[in-house]
């Protein structure tokens, strides 16, 4: 087997055995809510593509580092993933990262500057008139 395909199935943990998929390339989980992933996942060593975007994550296991074949990895919208982290695992050796450009903590700020700017916007207008 090379790829499995556990996306789009509101899971909520992966398992530790899925390290002992050794010859397994592709991995797809994402669309899921699990917020932890097993360390063993290092132990998937044939890796070239993982897609986790869209789950709970709040971070990633150091066994991740591991997975010296990578080329694809996918993090975005992941709210509780920073970025900067995400950043740090990523090496030349991937090809393909898609993460979020812009942390929860930065969306929520630009939401609401961009509110404020709409009421000043619309307090000028009316006294104006």
């Amino acid at each position: 087997m090379e790829t499995v395909h556990l996306g789009d199935n509101n899971l909520t943990a992966v398992p530790a055995s899925i390290g002992s998929l050794t010859a397994l390339t592709t991995l797809s989980l994402y669309n899921n809510r699990f917020a932890t992933l097993p360390s063993t996942i290092g132990g998937m060593t044939a890796l070239t593509t993982l897609y986790l975007h869209n789950n709970q994550l709040a971070g990633l296991p150091d066994a991740i580092g591991q997975l010296a074949g990578l080329k694809k990895l996918w993090l975005c919208r992941m709210p509780r993933v920073s970025t900067a982290l995400v950043h740090l695992i990523i090496t030349p050796d991937i090809s393909s990262a898609r993460v979020d450009r812009s942390t929860s903590e930065e969306k929520i700020r630009k939401k609401e500057e961009r509110k404020k700017d709409r009421e000043h916007s619309a307090y000028t207008t009316s006294s104006v008139a």
